[in-house]
């Protein structure tokens, strides 16, 4: 599944990032392993557990974190 993904994202010439909080940073580790994945694919991540960090730097609604 990630090289398929990996595989779109490079024929599309698009770039991922990652916000994890639960997945404590997994999808950002497997996407760097990829070839090329940090000049051709990812952006880089941010695994944040706090929820101030998520409303203040990320400007995600406190609603959508409750849910």
């Amino acid at each position: 599944m990630l090289k398929k993904c990996c595989d779109l994202l490079e024929q599309h010439q698009l770039k991922i990032a990652f916000i994890e909080s639960a997945s404590s940073g997994y999808l950002s580790s497997q996407f760097s392993i990829y070839k090329n994945s940090g000049a051709e694919i990812l952006l880089g991540g941010l695994v944040s557990y706090d929820q101030t960090i998520k409303i203040d730097r990320l400007k995600i609604n406190t609603e959508l974190i409750e849910k």
